[in-house]
């Protein structure tokens, strides 16, 4: 087992099979928590190496306990489309990966869960997906 990643690896795909994304879960606590999703999950995993900097942050307190769920790119050409204010990956973000963390562990929370991606982080549920797609950031 590799101490930078986590044990589990899957791959997330859409209901409409518009998406496919491979993944990595780190599970949290059975109690409700929330879920963090990390797009570019491979540069979060590889070359930030972040899985045992959370692990010491939750253990000392200083982050709550919560599941991590770390999405791949896809690869630059579907990076470049996900991250355009696309609706549709948001949406498959928003309601699938959620979903599926949910599904996986029951207590993932399915509101106010937090996604990052490498220039930006935001709180996001399935009903806020599709908005923060249609409001261009200022």
């Amino acid at each position: 087992m590799n101490a930078l990643f986590p044990s589990e690896t899957l791959t997330l795909q859409s209901p409409d099979n518009a998406y496919t994304r491979d993944a990595w879960f780190h599970p949290g606590p059975q109690t409700p928590h929330r879920l963090a999703i990390l797009l570019d999950g491979e540069f979060y995993l590889e070359r930030a190496q972040v899985l045992p900097i959370i692990q010491a942050l939750t253990k000392a307190g200083k982050i709550p306990a919560m599941s991590w769920l770390f999405v791949a790119s896809g690869g630059a050409a579907a990076r470049h489309t996900d991250f355009t204010f696309n609706p549709d990956f948001a949406r498959f973000i928003g309601q699938s990966a959620v979903g599926w963390a949910h599904e996986r562990l029951g207590g993932v929370q399915t509101t106010q869960n937090l996604i990052c991606g490498l220039g930006r982080v935001c709180k996001m549920g399935p009903r806020q997906a599709s908005s923060m797609t249609s409001r261009p950031r200022r």
